[in-house]
């Protein structure tokens, strides 16, 4: 499929530090650094003070790395509003283990290389060829483009999507997570991230469903910060029995986030 690209679209993401460069004269685009689906082009962001920036994701992150945190069994929970999700062709893990943990950008991340056989990411990209610098400023002539499905490793499109995160561009990032998720429903990466995403953008409803999948995938990893990000979804959405249930079950299982979830349940 060919498409006509502005010039000033080409320059900025020549400046954008997410875009991959080839070289100074050759500029990959991937699809979704010109083109959000409309759905997610539509959100907004919510307010700042409700949002789970990706700082203090960190700052979580590294406490949990030092801290003695009790293994939060999901399963043993009675009170959890969760129910098992079924998406396409899912199918819903009983025996769920501890997956092999790398950080990319201080996040934490399930290294899914070991339990695939080449993992890819399908996607579309054009390559631009001869997009010197000096150009940047010019505002006519169009760039003629032809897109044409490709597979990224997964680690390499992973990557890039978190330093998308990390700007707190949470629009792009979710449509790469999404993108992620075409290929692999079940990554738990994905899932939690893009979850992170919605419930930045005041979608907390769909944000429960992407963290609900993460609970009742194959990898246990995050399960604590999985039940906290819904835990703080129900809240917004006014559902505070949902929510009550849930600070409790995270109380009795005296994680992580046990305190936080005693300071919820007495506002």
């Amino acid at each position: 499929m060919s498409t006509k690209l502005n010039r000033i679209d080409v320059s900025e993401l020549i400046n954008d530090q997410s875009t991959l460069n080839v070289n100074q004269q050759d500029l990959i685009i991937e699809e979704t650094d010109l083109i959000l689906p409309a759905p997610i082009e539509q959100m907004k962001n919510a307010p700042l003070k409700n949002q789970q920036q990706p700082q203090l994701m960190k700052e979580e992150f590294a406490q949990m790395n030092t801290e003695n945190i009790p293994e939060i069994q999901v399963e043993n929970i009675n009170v959890l509003p969760v129910k098992p999700i079924e998406k396409g062709n899912m199918s819903i893990v009983k025996n769920r283990t501890n997956g092999k943990e790398i950080y990319l950008n201080d996040l934490k991340l399930i290294d899914y290389r070991i339990y695939r056989s080449k993992p890819a990411v399908k996607t579309k990209q054009v390559l631009l060829t001869g997009t010197p610098a000096n150009k940047e400023e010019k505002t006519g002539d169009d760039v003629e483009a032809t897109w044409k499905v490709v597979d990224i490793p997964y680690i390499d499109y992973l990557e890039k999507s978190l330093r998308i995160f990390n700007q707190e561009n949470y629009k792009k990032a979710l449509s790469r997570f999404e993108t992620i998720l075409a290929s692999y429903p079940e990554d738990i990466n994905a899932n939690f991230y893009g979850g992170l995403c919605l419930y930045n953008l005041g979608e907390y409803k769909t944000a429960i469903e992407h963290f609900e999948i993460c609970l009742n995938g194959k990898f246990h990893n995050f399960d604590e910060e999985s039940l906290w990000m819904i835990a703080q979804s129900y809240d917004f959405l006014g559902q505070k029995s949902a929510a009550k249930k849930t600070y409790t079950a995270i109380i009795e299982s005296n994680g992580f986030y046990a305190t936080q979830a005693k300071v919820k349940l007495k506002e």
